[in-house]
């Protein structure tokens, strides 16, 4: 029995037997398709290493998106304190005139 054969075989004997047997009457053919297919060793560890790099490059970005919200936040805070300083100045300064 051909490879094509067998995974038809194998959907109509799941349906017989009352294994899966809406999501195979909804997508048979899918999964025939899917499971006629050789599987390429090199091709799904070249998914996995693009999906793994997508990953980390995502993770990055919110790592660098946190850092840089931290350093606003720092020199928002130090901007503050000047402000505050400046005024407490200019308050002294009118004072003294």
């Amino acid at each position: 029995m051909s490879r094509d054969s067998a995974v038809k075989s194998a959907v109509d004997e799941c349906i017989k037997q009352g294994i899966l047997v809406e999501y195979l009457q909804n997508n048979a053919s899918k999964v025939i398709n899917m499971l006629a297919q050789e599987w390429d060793w090199n091709k799904a560890l070249e998914i996995n290493a693009r999906d793994a790099a997508r990953v980390a490059v995502q993770e990055t970005e919110v790592r660098v998106n946190n850092v840089w919200q931290a350093i606003v936040a720092d020199k928002d805070i130090a901007l503050a304190d000047k402000d505050a300083e400046i005024a407490a100045l200019k308050a002294q300064l009118a004072e003294k005139q």
